[in-house]
């Protein structure tokens, strides 16, 4: 995966793969869960679940690392 090629430096590219193949589900997408998810995606977890039964509300897009006003 040429976006993990800088980790590579620091970790193993088996530990890469174990990484690449584990899951994580995570709970609402607010403040910290929305960074959370980025963080987790850009360390190649591979595969992220997301549960949240709020609305984009305009109000929040502020702390809502996902949502725009277009």
């Amino acid at each position: 995966m040429e976006f993990l090629s800088r980790t590579e430096r620091m970790i193993s590219s088996d530990d890469i793969k174990k990484i690449n193949s584990k899951a994580v589900l995570v709970f609402g997408l607010g403040g910290v869960g929305g960074s959370s998810v980025e963080s987790l995606v850009r360390s190649g977890i591979g595969i992220v679940g997301i549960v949240d039964g709020e609305e984009c509300e305009i109000k929040y897009v502020y702390r809502q690392v996902f949502a725009t006003t277009n």
